[in-house]
């Protein structure tokens, strides 16, 4: 079957398009946020009701942390993973700062989980040392209330695809 000019073109100007998202996303947005890692997938249980596994979360720079924000930071206990956790105290040890952390629906602090070590994952730390925090999750404030910028269930994808690899 003989395909039309236009139908060509159509693909091409497609894949065009495909491609600059995929430049945009991976060189563009990461530089805009300051962040190395922009879409980050939410997955396990600890931040329910706010943010269900498969959720993709948008992360900024970690700059002007408070109580209340939700960071991501690389974990000791999974290399290669990162947990998404609520900040709830902030810790000043000299120069250095640390987060105190827990998942929305945890019973316990992070340091239960074993993730209060230093940069390097070997010592025990206060809370989550500031090196080890990738970014904050974007939220918007409305009125009073912040929301979370989430795109729901878009990263179970990615979910399902690391669990064939």
């Amino acid at each position: 079957m003989r395909r039309s000019g236009l139908s060509d073109k159509t693909d091409l100007l497609l894949a065009f398009i495909v491609v600059v998202a995929i430049v945009f996303s991976v060189l563009i947005v990461p530089r805009l946020l300051g962040v190395q890692y922009p879409l980050v997938v939410v997955e396990g249980r600890s931040m329910l009701p706010l943010l269900v596994s498969g959720d993709l979360v948008i992360t900024t720079k970690a700059t002007n942390v408070r109580i209340g924000d939700i960071i991501v930071y690389k974990s000791c206990t999974s290399p290669g993973s990162f947990i998404i956790h609520r900040v709830v105290d902030i810790l000043r040890r000299g120069q250095e700062v640390f987060y105190v952390t827990k998942g929305d629906n945890n019973p316990y602090l992070d340091n239960a989980l074993g993730e209060f070590r230093t940069a390097n994952c070997i010592l025990w730390a206060p809370g989550v040392p500031e090196q080890r925090v990738i970014g904050k999750v974007l939220t918007i404030r409305i009125g009073s209330t912040e929301y979370v910028v989430k795109i729901p269930l878009l990263g179970s994808i990615l979910l399902e695809l690391k669990q064939l690899i």
